[in-house]
């Protein structure tokens, strides 16, 4: 709902529970299986009111067929899996799954990944070992640069918990040490030996240059990383770590074994924080973090109007963990991408099939300049409804969506708009003078005598009644819903795209364009984004249908 208050304090959690949730919304709404909610929310890029389109639309479009990941295998628990996963037993993706790169013809920079589940530990070791090799456009990554990218994730972790025993300032540190795990007797999912050794980089890096390819690359790779990291962060330490932000261990968890960000921030940093947000829980500026040598960009942030901490926009390295909503990627500048003007060619890439893709993209009107920061205090962006103002947008008009596919910057849209029941029973704050007021739209003309028409009043409350408001022509000068006149309910209104105030098309870019496209705003707020193909041909988004040459980043 948009009248839900927002929290400054933002943690991408193990389940995406509010994919979840929005899915049994969905689901109790339209009476869908609850599977097919997922996939109607995955084509609407999480956005409920997207996906209620959708559906109200009758789009259908065939949904990306998940990968099947829910079979598990019962195996040791060790104290380092019970922190992973609690009592559950271990994913089967996750005991299958290695740092593997890919063999397909330019894609060697990609780590593959097989099944649903540890995508954020692989965009995690993807973007480090990009960031460490200096950005490569095409690079075949050797056991030595693989094992030095483990290394520096575990000496992160190791000094870590060293720092934190010491208790009062001049306090000497301890010498830090780090605990490499291995499959005793080979057998993977089995036991676990512990190696312990000087947190030192190039002491670390040549111990696992040793086991790259018979134990890292492999079947369990990823899991003898994360259990080598807890242990040298200390289980006790992960624990306080994350419930410093509200959470605690397991840190992977639901059916589908997702990891949210305190394990992607103990990879990244050394200790397993998850609140990724600028702010803490009283709206103050988080000061503990950071910078760290990649960044992490998320659709949260546009579902929360909560801005991302700084030092995760600006890394060191313009490498990104790119989080979708329900699925982490990679994203990076190469040092060939920066080109005359403010122009950028990213690299983006996704390791799980079906979408699975090394895709060149083109983001004009951005540059590599930091961002600015986030507002010292956390700035609501709700207010109280205007009237006037939009509501939600509806839907794109069918035919437009039928003529022409993809160019949703062609179509025309339904918009509701906000009126004065919508504003009595909103119990937000008043917006103050200081913050720009919302573009006002007037209703018009009613529609002609037996022209179709939907019903604002059924339409605003929708959530309620699962009434869309919609009259078929010839339709009636009541509602049949409601039984309320033109006058009294109130009516939609179409807007083409291009006659549209310039922030409300950011709105609809977001909701029918794709979805990382929304993502990469959050960055560079003016980003443009055009597709390129191999010949190096380029296609602006939203007005041509890309042609088969042309592939779309999958965030």
């Amino acid at each position: 709902s948009s009248l839900v208050q927002e929290s400054p304090a933002v943690r991408i959690p193990p389940l995406h529970s509010l994919i979840g949730m929005a899915a049994a919304e969905l689901s109790a709404m339209t009476g869908m299986p609850p599977d097919e909610a997922v996939q109607f929310l995955e084509m609407a890029g999480g956005d409920l009111e997207a996906a209620v389109a959708l559906y109200f639309d009758m789009t259908g479009g065939a949904a990306t067929e998940a990968v099947p990941m829910d079979v598990t295998m019962q195996v040791t628990a060790s104290p380092a899996q019970r922190v992973l996963f609690g009592d559950e037993p271990v994913p089967q993706a996750w005991l299958e799954q290695g740092f593997a790169f890919s063999e397909a013809e330019g894609c060697s920079c990609g780590i593959v990944q097989h099944r649903n589940g540890p995508c954020g530990v692989l965009a995690a070791v993807n973007a480090l070992i990009l960031a460490q090799e200096n950005c490569p456009s095409s690079a075949k990554f050797d056991d030595l640069q693989i094992a030095r990218t483990l290394a520096a994730i575990l000496v992160r972790c190791a000094r870590a918990a060293a720092q934190s025993t010491v208790g009062s300032p001049g306090e000497e540190t301890p010498p830090a040490r780090v605990i490499v795990a291995a499959w005793a007797r080979g057998t993977v999912g089995g036991d676990i030996e512990e190696t312990e050794l000087a947190a030192e980089d190039g002491v670390v890096a040549e111990h696992l240059r040793q086991h790259v390819s018979a134990s890292f690359s492999g079947q369990g790779g990823v899991l003898l990383l994360c259990y080598s990291a807890l242990l040298s962060r200390g289980l006790d330490g992960v624990t306080a770590d994350a419930v410093l932000d509200g959470a605690r261990p397991p840190l992977v968890l639901g059916p589908h074994g997702l990891c949210g960000t305190e394990l992607i921030s103990l990879l990244l940093f050394g200790i397993a924080r998850g609140n990724v947000s600028a702010y803490g829980p009283d709206g103050a500026k988080v000061t503990w973090r950071g910078r760290g040598e990649v960044g992490l960009l998320s659709r949260d942030e546009l579902e929360s109007g909560v801005p991302l901490a700084d030092e995760l926009k600006n890394p060191a390295k313009p490498v990104f963990i790119v989080h979708g909503g329900d699925h982490f990627t990679v994203l990076w500048v190469p040092r060939d991408g920066l080109q005359d003007g403010e122009v950028l060619d990213v690299l983006h890439w996704n390791g799980l099939a079906p979408n699975r893709a090394m895709v060149k993209v083109r983001l004009r009107h951005c540059s590599l300049e930091p961002s600015p920061p986030a507002p010292a205090k956390h700035v609501q962006s709700h207010w109280r409804a205007e009237l006037g103002a939009i509501e939600s947008i509806v839907q794109a008009k069918p035919s437009d969506k039928a003529a022409r596919p993809g160019c949703w910057r062609t179509h025309c849209y339904e918009l509701a708009l906000v009126t004065q029941a919508v504003i009595d029973e909103d119990t937000s704050e008043v917006r103050p003078s200081s913050v720009p007021a919302p573009p006002i739209f007037e209703m018009g003309p009613a529609p002609a005598e037996g022209e179709g028409w939907r019903c604002s009043s059924c339409y605003q409350t929708r959530f309620k009644t699962i009434c869309f408001g919609e009259n078929a022509p010839p339709a009636a000068e009541s509602c049949k819903y409601c039984g309320k006149s033109k006058a009294e309910a109130g009516w939609t209104v179409w807007k083409q795209y291009e006659e549209l105030p310039r922030q409300v098309q950011l709105r609809i870019d977001r909701t029918s364009g794709p979805k990382i496209l929304g993502i990469f705003r959050t960055r560079w707020p003016n980003a443009e984004l055009s597709l390129l193909d191999q010949s190096g041909k380029e296609l602006a988004l939203g007005v041509d249908s890309p042609g088969p040459s042309f592939v779309m980043p999958v965030a």
